[in-house]
């Protein structure tokens, strides 16, 4: 794994230890996960299930960049499979993009479970072309797009 990932799950883990949000860490082998992120397409090997499998959702944006929150991929009513679901009935996408944030804001996030990039998409402007695939994702990978979400600081602090 990526160690800038290693570096922001351990200071997100460290950060709920302290507060006595234990709640909010898993165990990082946790098997009712992994069938979660196995069904959503979700690749063991990539960043994105590699926070999952270690922190409870959701996330709040710590980067540069004003980005939506970053939703759960099991917990709570509004998670990454419940918004992934009224995208594939309501416009047509194919199973291997997920929602991973809230589709009914300013701004989307989408992820590629095939390609593990991640698409920004402003839903206003932007959303149609997505669906016809005429937007270039905004990064390329989901290592990349967590390091940018949780911004640098959180990859010094330990």
């Amino acid at each position: 794994m990526d160690s800038r990932i290693e570096l922001i799950v351990d200071n997100l883990i460290c950060y709920c230890n302290q507060r006595g949000l234990s709640d909010s860490c898993r165990s990082g082998n946790d098997p009712t996960i992994k069938v979660v992120l196995k069904k959503l397409g979700i690749k063991a090997d990539s960043a994105l299930a590699y926070l999952y499998q270690h922190i409870v959702g959701p996330f709040s944006n710590n980067g540069e960049r004003q980005l939506p929150e970053l939703l759960d991929v099991k917990s709570g009513v509004r998670n990454i499979a419940s918004f992934s679901v009224e995208l594939w009935e309501n416009y047509s996408l194919p199973k291997t993009i997920l929602a991973i944030s809230e589709i009914n804001t300013m701004t989307g996030l989408f992820y590629d479970t095939e390609s593990d990039s991640v698409y920004q998409v402003e839903m206003d402007l932007e959303f149609p072309y997505f669906l016809n695939g005429e937007i270039s994702p905004q990064w390329s990978n989901s290592a990349e797009f967590l390091v940018d979400f949780f911004g640098e600081e959180s990859i010094a602090k330990i």
